[in-house]
């Protein structure tokens, strides 16, 4: 029930793969598998052969195959869907690739199936897939943003604090922790709430690069495939305007920091470019709607 991606090292010709309770044992690249699927009882192990330096191969290795015992198994080879690999093994999804946070990209990959099941548009979909995830972070946001609010009004009294007791530090942190106090303030405010959103968005990344439902999917005039860049950077230079909008209101304590997070649109515009039009896609909405 556990997946691992494996290969023999370097100076191996095959790595032999003894689990006792294996299950399934195959190979794959982003959008299909091979697979074999065991029955535990056997006890069989798993082959992982090298053939050279970039072939790599996989079999199963059967215990006592002196004997007269007959085996069985079945295979899969297709597409990484959620559907077929449910439908091939119960749980078979589980080689579903989508990092650290994969519990929750599946969930993300189910609501995003069923917002298809009713518009039949991948990228109508990710809209609203992108309007559900920002109502779940609205509180966070909104908090986040009013912590920061706060700070940049605060910031003449810690400049005058820092000026005044540049000299001493310890008396500077107590008079700074002293004004946050009087004016209710949390100077962390700002970044916590913010932390929330990093496995949703992460998980959400990893669906709209790796899911091959976007593959060939395509979503309203020149996009064609969702999982390829968009041909013509619309949505990239959609994605850098919207961000650089959002940077100018976001409140930003330090003058020289509010220019350099100017600068972070044109760079990530530039870094960008060649991602698929679903994450593009899914930015350019998110963007609008921190706007709003």
């Amino acid at each position: 029930d556990k997946v691992t991606n494996d290969k023999p090292e370097k100076e191996e010709k095959e790595k032999i793969i003894n689990k006792s309770s294996l299950k399934w044992i195959g190979i794959k690249d982003k959008y299909f598998i091979t697979v074999l699927l065991l029955n535990p009882e056997d006890k069989c192990s798993g082959i992982i052969r090298k053939y050279g330096d970039e072939k790599i191969g996989v079999g199963v290795k059967i215990p006592d195959f002196s004997s007269q015992k007959t085996i069985n198994f079945d295979t899969y080879s297709g597409p990484l869907s959620l559907d077929h690999l449910k439908e091939a093994n119960p749980h078979l999804y589980k080689v579903l690739d989508f990092g650290w946070f994969g519990w929750l990209g599946i969930w993300m990959l189910l609501t995003l199936k069923f917002f298809y099941g009713i518009f039949h548009n991948y990228g109508v979909a990710i809209i609203f897939l992108t309007v559900i995830v920002k109502i779940i972070l609205w509180w966070p946001t909104q908090s986040s943003y009013k912590s920061m609010k706060k700070m940049q009004e605060l910031q003449p009294h810690i400049t005058s604090l820092r000026e005044r007791h540049k000299n001493d530090m310890q008396k500077m942190n107590e008079e700074m922790m002293k004004l946050y106090k009087e004016k209710k303030v949390n100077p962390l405010g700002g970044c916590l709430p913010l932390l929330l959103q990093i496995p949703i968005f992460f998980a959400l990344y990893s669906i709209l690069i790796n899911a091959i439902e976007l593959k060939g999917a395509s979503f309203m005039f020149w996009i064609k495939d969702l999982a390829s860049p968009d041909p013509y950077y619309v949505l990239t230079i959609l994605m850098g305007l919207t961000m650089f909008i959002q940077q100018k209101m976001t409140p930003v304590t330090d003058p020289k920091q509010a220019k350099i997070m100017l600068i972070l649109p044109i760079v990530f515009t530039f870094m960008f470019a060649g991602l698929p039009s679903g994450v593009l896609l899914y930015w350019v909405v998110q963007n609008i709607l921190s706007i709003v």
